[in-house]
């Protein structure tokens, strides 16, 4: 029986890292007929329920376990920034496995030794962004054994391009028509006097914009009280921190709880409001899939690279006067339906990239199974 593993950011409770497993499962189902597929993901309670049809392993045996096929899962995998505190937290974790696991740390590095003879693959892969030149060395490491590399964004197909690896321009795998089958959403402006702003925020511990925007954020909304603002939370964890502060205002607050929600229910929720505001990368993608005038918050060169695909969508970096965001608003309710149209146009282009990207990749794995 073939032996697949995917790995990935999964099972930290991030709904838009569950949300692309939710997608290569939906995939795998018609690429894998008859296969064993394991996932690494950190240890929850909610990865069964969510994906009955996966194995479940951790992040490490994902590495260390022998395959037929390796797939990176999407998203951001790779990235680096000067005194990150999550790195530090990933060295004291990586010494507590020593001690606890010294034999699956020694299968790891034995594995960089003699790597596994598999097919990998990385799919939809985001890349960066780099505070220091420590990736010219890392990235082609990581990804000289892959025999296709699909890549999200044009940021990450420059990295690549300037180590000389090979790679192919896709885009993010929720954009795919898998994902519209399993979640049709479209926004339908509803004429009312109250306009749904929806507010997607996060945490983020690697430099001083992350707080600046929550900041701004948490005077814009107690400026606008005219308006009829939800705000999101992809993160329960992870965004503790903004999650407290945000809950000082007379807003509603949606967090993503994958024990207890559903996909479908939070997707329709958000695919309810009129404009989005985000500074998460995913909550920027469903507004393009739904159709749904969005404001980019610049906390990350991802989220600007999305803009430029997007048309209608625009960004505000962190030291920017937030009263912009006044403004993108006025001037979307003048031409709400010819803007959606814009929205449209623009993320068929990317649906078409993420579409091909999936053909492209089964017709490469049923060519080796075939053999």
């Amino acid at each position: 029986m073939i032996k697949v593993i995917i790995r990935g950011a999964y099972g930290e409770e991030n709904f838009g890292d569950d949300l692309l497993l939710d997608v290569i499962d939906y995939w795998t189902q018609n690429v894998f007929i008859d296969a064993k597929i394991y996932v690494g993901t950190k240890k929850n309670n909610y990865f069964k329920k969510k994906y009955p049809n996966f194995i479940e392993i951790s992040k490490l045996d994902a590495l260390t376990k022998k395959c037929d096929y390796f797939i990176l899962g999407g998203g951001t995998q790779f990235f680096d920034y000067k005194n990150d505190r999550i790195s530090k937290k990933k060295l004291s974790r990586f010494d507590t496995l020593i001690n606890t696991k010294p034999k699956i740390v020694f299968m790891y590095f034995l594995r960089k030794v003699f790597p596994i003879q598999s097919k990998k693959i990385a799919l939809g892969l985001g890349i960066g962004p780099f505070d220091t030149d420590n990736y010219k060395t890392f990235i082609p490491e990581q990804l000289k054994d892959f025999s296709k590399v699909y890549l999200r964004d044009s940021y990450s197909a420059e990295i690549c391009n300037e180590l000389s690896i090979s790679n192919r321009l896709a885009a993010d795998l929720c954009f795919s028509s898998d994902f519209k089958k399993r979640y049709p959403f479209e926004h339908d402006r509803i004429d009312s006097p109250k306009r749904k702003i929806g507010i997607v925020l996060r945490s983020w511990n690697h430099d001083e914009k992350g707080d600046l925007i929550n900041l701004k954020m948490f005077n814009w909304i107690q400026e606008n009280s005219d308006l009829e603002i939800e705000i999101f939370i992809f993160a329960k964890t992870e965004d503790i921190k903004v999650t407290k502060k945000m809950s000082q205002l007379n807003v509603k607050i949606n967090v993503w709880e994958p024990k207890i929600s559903d996909f479908n229910t939070y997707l329709e929720s958000l695919s309810l409001m009129d404009v989005i505001i985000t500074s998460r990368y995913h909550a920027a993608v469903f507004g393009a899939i739904f159709k749904i005038p969005t404001i980019c918050l610049g906390i990350d060169p991802k989220l600007k690279h999305l803009v430029d695909q997007v048309d209608a969508f625009t960004y505000i970096e962190a030291k920017e006067d937030f009263s912009r965001i006044q403004q993108y608003i006025l001037e979307t309710f003048e031409d709400y339906n010819g803007i959606q149209e814009r929205i449209k146009m623009s993320t068929q282009t990317l649906s078409n990239l993420a579409d091909n990207m999936l053909i492209d990749a089964g017709l490469f794995i049923n060519n080796f199974k075939d053999k």
